[in-house]
């Protein structure tokens, strides 16, 4: 059977907790939240594979020797695209050595980068419909923030979509640097 699988980063749960606190300020909106479980940031997007295992292997390979490193979020806002606005992401200034990371594991993975979009550092909390946006009560949302993760985890993750969106289960977590 084909899963539609893809490769994040993973988020500590003390940057969970910032970002669920951020929600808070913001609960009246007319979005639908992502549940913490579902955050990430995507390293290679999805793609079918009937067979998770070697893929698994060629991960853990990759990243064995690997650093954790930082990553810096500093502004929320509304995106991608502010003219065609539909979700709420946390941006951050993109590390050399995560593009480095997205290159090793499409290189293991046998996959070529889409090279269409260049990476970009960012976390999407909610989502909307575009058309919804006329609606919404605050339409300028472009709030500086500092906040810092140690990226030291990759997961090998299924997507399982629905009507209601994208639910993620992770089936394989690799730490990095771990060789």
């Amino acid at each position: 059977m084909n899963q539609r699988i893809f490769i994040a980063l993973t988020l500590s749960p003390a940057f969970q907790a910032k970002a669920l606190a951020w929600e808070e300020k913001y609960a009246e909106l007319p979005v639908r939240w992502l549940a913490p479980k579902n955050w990430h940031i995507t390293l290679v997007p999805p793609w079918y594979a009937e067979d998770i295992e070697p893929v698994k292997q060629a991960i853990e390979k990759a990243v064995r020797h690997t650093a954790p490193m930082m990553l810096r979020f500093g502004h929320i806002a509304y995106g991608p695209d502010l003219r065609h606005p539909r979700l709420i992401w946390v941006e951050g200034e993109t590390p050399k050595k995560l593009g480095e990371l997205s290159e090793k594991l499409h290189d293991a993975v046998n996959r070529k980068p889409e090279r269409m979009r260049e990476l970009k550092l960012h976390l999407t909390l909610a989502r909307f419909r575009e058309t919804d946006f006329a609606s919404f009560p605050l339409k300028k949302l472009d709030e500086r923030i500092d906040w810092e993760e140690r990226a030291d985890r990759v997961a090998l993750m299924e997507s399982h979509l629905s009507r209601s969106g994208a639910d993620y289960e992770v089936l394989g977590d690799f730490e990095l640097g771990a060789g």
